[in-house]
């Protein structure tokens, strides 16, 4: 299913996400599809569950050619559940991107 992507600025994207406990979950298997829906037919390379306001620990990313973006390798759907950052860099980039996964996972 198709939902309406939430946009920077909305309270919705501070709330804290839960952690996934069940990875078998009928609800966690939709959730997924419907990101992959939504990332897809949106045009973008990544999309977090918050960004359509189901504040669980859950991004996707799938890097490939979109109307924005021309790769010259594509890659595979990846999923992420209840991520962790074990390591960060003294070093800052800042780039923009059709996608805020980072943004949205970082401020939960």
């Amino acid at each position: 299913m198709v939902r309406k992507v939430i946009e920077a600025g909305n309270p919705l994207l501070k709330h804290k996400n839960k952690v996934i406990k069940d990875f078998q979950s009928p609800k966690l298997k939709k959730l997924i599809k419907d990101l992959t829906d939504m990332m897809h037919k949106v045009g973008l390379v990544g999309i977090a569950a918050s960004q359509i306001g189901e504040n669980y620990q859950v991004f996707l990313t799938h890097p490939r050619n979109t109307m924005a973006r021309k790769l010259i390798k594509k890659d595979k759907l990846r999923i992420f559940i209840n991520p962790k950052i074990v390591q960060e860099s003294e070093l800052e980039s800042v780039i923009y991107e059709a996608a805020a996964v980072w943004a949205i996972f970082l401020a939960r």
